[in-house]
């Protein structure tokens, strides 16, 4: 489709050429097959990745896996598993130097594991001279001190998903800020139709949740230097000390136990008015609960006394050093991310993914629904894990240790804001002192 860019893409041919060298030598792109067609071979691509949210998403990429590897001679493999077991398997395999090819990342972990991966930083700025540089916060998440150790893939579309009729009997049709939110569920909580964050270990919800509000406080875990520890401020203590009361107020009291399927079950099971999600529940309204989707619909994330901050889940794809097989994991995932086969994947999954550059901005899911407007433009303002800082190992250590989100809970559960905030900045300091 045309996307009405100012500048032509360089031709395929040039491309090609900007890759040969990469791993070992060898052409990245599919366009010149990996193996000759007919030919016998041992290849194998083994892609492991969180299971996805859309079904009709995960089945279109395993046809597309299994095209691109019978044209090139190689046996492709997409492993699916639970999402809190991703990290535990991405441990394993880099301890044994055995298992999957590429793993798919989520947020910073690429910073966590980049001394076990593979350099694709040609891959990366050939991908970007064809079709346009990436969005700041995904180089942020995947650029790790000057070489690219993953291939950014996508963005999770998060956005507010809400009840229009359960908003509207209460007088907030649409709120655009958290003290609005906030008032809305003051009137639903009392009708059991709470709004549904995580708090909590939900690997994707809780700090995917947590952050935006932390952020639009005007809250930071570091300075801009990305060293100094800064969470300990008035800004901090007023969005603690608020999050408390919205917890009382407005939440789901089984918000601090929620795992990453608990937002989506309760607002399609009707118990909750609001979640932060990916349209992935949105599209499952539509397929099994269409008078719930007719009342279904986004805005954007909500306002606080510093502004409205964006988060979604930077998905990227990082190959493993120990792979045999770099060549031929580094030509699948290119291939991939053409726009051929990655806006038909957009499309089947119904705009819970957009694209990292802002080539994609004008996919046709963006027009296919009006549902679905809110969302093309949200990555050009996502902030990344460690804002202002940069998305460093620390950065993405406190998050997999959720102590953003553990201090919300820890004052939601009792405990003095004061003390809470005390207790991350000693968390804080334990993480960023040792870099």
């Amino acid at each position: 489709m045309a996307h009405g860019r100012k500048t032509r893409p360089i031709p395929r041919r040039q491309f090609l050429k900007l890759l040969t060298g990469a791993a070992g030598g060898a052409t990245l792109l599919s366009w010149a097959p990996v193996v000759r067609a007919g030919t016998r071979t041992d290849k194998r691509v083994h892609l492991l990745q969180r299971a996805p949210f859309v079904p009709a998403g995960d089945k279109l990429m395993k046809q597309q896996a299994g095209e691109w590897g019978r044209a090139n001679g190689v046996e492709v493999t997409i492993e699916n598993v639970n999402i809190q077991d991703l990290q535990t398997r991405t441990a394993s395999a880099i301890e044994t130097k055995a298992g999957a090819d590429i793993v798919q990342f989520m947020g910073n972990w690429a910073w966590l594991y980049a001394p076990a991966l593979a350099d694709m930083t040609k891959a990366a700025e050939a991908y970007q001279k064809q079709y346009g540089k990436y969005y700041p916060s995904i180089e942020q998440v995947s650029k790790v001190n000057g070489a690219w150790r993953a291939l950014p893939y996508s963005y999770v579309s998060n956005v507010v998903v809400y009840r229009r009729d359960w908003l509207a009997e209460v007088g907030h049709p649409e709120p655009k800020t958290w003290d609005e939110w906030r008032e809305a569920g003051k009137k639903l909580k009392p009708k059991n139709r709470p709004i549904g964050l995580a708090v909590s270990h939900a690997v994707g919800d809780g700090p995917g949740n947590c952050y935006p509000l932390f952020w639009s406080w005007g809250c930071k875990e570091t300075e801009a230097d990305g060293k100094t520890v800064a969470i300990n401020s008035k800004e901090t203590l007023d969005c603690v000390q608020w999050v408390v009361g919205f917890y009382k107020d407005a939440l789901d009291d089984a918000a601090l136990a929620y795992d990453d399927t608990s937002n989506n079950k309760n607002y399609l099971g009707g118990t909750v008015s609001m979640v932060i999600n990916s349209p992935s529940v949105t599209v499952k309204a539509k397929e099994d609960f269409p008078d719930l989707y007719k009342q279904t619909w986004h805005v954007g994330f909500p306002a606080g006394p510093a502004g409205a901050a964006a988060w979604e889940l930077n998905l990227s794809h990082g190959i493993m050093s120990y792979s045999k097989n770099r060549d031929a994991a580094e030509a699948f995932l290119l291939w991939l991310m053409e726009p051929k086969q990655y806006e038909a994947w957009m499309m089947a999954c119904g705009g819970t993914n957009a694209g990292p550059t802002a080539y994609f901005e004008k996919a046709a899911v963006w027009t296919s629904e009006p549902i679905l407007t809110a969302l093309k433009d949200i990555p050009k303002t996502v902030r990344h894990y460690g804002y202002p800082g940069p998305a460093t190992r620390a950065a993405a250590e406190s998050v997999s240790k959720f102590i953003v989100v553990d201090m919300f809970a820890k004052a939601c559960q009792g405990m003095a804001p004061k003390d809470a905030i005390a207790w991350a900045e000693r968390e804080l300091q334990g993480i960023y002192t040792q870099r």
